[in-house]
């Protein structure tokens, strides 16, 4: 089985709108998805973050100042459901994350939906059916 990517929107992070960032080489943005099964019906909603490595370091790495005597020390930070890319370009973006789809492949959607989950943020990660 084989995946298909459905619609794709790059937007504000916080306000889910168009986004174009000030400084192209310090930027964060989301990427909204909606990916199915090749001729299956309809998709599952994933996202990911699209970011520069300047952003990460300065937004992520570097904690904020609790106080001013307080040095700034750089930490250590897990990078799920980020995809760094040195410079914004929407249609850059938008063309890795569909080749990258492309190329994924499962025995069925379970499958293949987890692996996904595996970069993107999936709307039913961890999900459980609940017995009665």
């Amino acid at each position: 089985m084989k995946a298909k990517l459905l619609d794709i929107a790059v937007c504000d992070p916080n306000h889910l709108q168009a986004y174009f960032p000030d400084d192209l080489t310090e930027f964060r943005a989301s990427i909204e998805m909606i990916i199915g099964p090749v001729g299956g019906r309809g998709g599952d909603y994933f996202r990911a973050t699209a970011c520069s490595p300047s952003w990460f370091h300065n937004n992520i790495l570097l904690p904020k100042k609790q106080h001013e005597t307080h040095e700034q020390i750089v930490r250590a930070e897990f990078g799920r459901h980020f995809i760094f890319f040195a410079t914004y370009d929407e249609d850059e973006i938008k063309r890795f994350v569909s080749d990258f789809i492309d190329k994924q492949s499962g025995s069925d959607w379970p499958e293949l939906s987890g692996r996904l989950a595996r970069y993107f943020q999936w709307e039913f990660e961890d999900y459980v059916v609940l017995k009665a």
